[in-house]
């Protein structure tokens, strides 16, 4: 059986609220709900800005014990050597939309990034289409990926959606927008040219009765 679909929300009409509406959905879902102002404080949202994920992998595993951040992008490395990090290795389209959308020389994510590498929660690596299917047997995932890329658009489009039930050849997510599309599914190799084994946060889905449904 299909695994029962998380709650939903939306987007913000800023667009600039599919991680806190993502983490929303996840600690609704498990039984720990947020506020839109909690979900906001926990990223430390500034207005016309982009959140980090290891913002939200940080409020999240202060609630939810097994909560796991994977990411390509060492957050040692950045919390060390800064932007310079980022700039040697992410694509130059990538790396300028991000500066764009993030503080001054990184200030709010190198803050973020040095409270949370010792945490216990981070693991350093790209992870496969299997990788996501084995974590969906018992968690919810946030996923960072390219938007542009799941409609074969060129460019950067960052976004998050939450990741749910891997069912035959796809994969199942709920997509805050915009615009938001509840229950969404994408064939596992286009959602994967989306994800690229970015960055991706594992939540244990503490649903009673989960296993009974799956």
């Amino acid at each position: 059986m299909e695994r029962p679909e998380p709650i939903f929300y939306a987007n913000l009409d800023d667009d600039l609220h599919c991680l806190q509406a993502a983490l929303k959905m996840t600690l609704d879902t498990v039984g720990k709900p947020i506020s839109w102002g909690e979900a906001d404080a926990a990223v430390d949202f500034v207005p016309g800005l982009y959140s980090w994920s290891i913002s939200a992998a940080a409020a999240i595993a202060e609630r939810v014990q097994g909560t796991k951040f994977f990411s390509a992008l060492d957050y040692r490395e950045f919390a060390e050597r800064g932007e310079g990090y980022l700039a040697s290795v992410c694509r130059p389209e990538w790396y300028r939309l991000q500066k764009s959308k993030s503080t001054p020389g990184f200030s709010r994510e190198l803050a973020a990034a040095r409270k949370f590498i010792n945490s216990g929660v981070l693991e350093v690596t790209q992870i496969g289409s299997q990788d996501l299917e084995s974590l969906l047997g018992c968690n919810l995932v946030i996923c960072l990926i390219n938007l542009a890329r799941t409609t074969g658009q060129r460019g950067e489009i960052a976004h998050f959606v939450l990741l749910y039930d891997a069912p035959g050849g796809q994969f199942r997510y709920h997509d805050p927008g915009l615009p938001p599309i509840k229950g969404a599914s994408l064939e596992k190799a286009l959602f994967m040219q989306a994800f690229e084994g970015s960055e991706a946060i594992a939540v244990p889905d503490l649903r009673p009765n989960l296993g009974a449904a799956r």
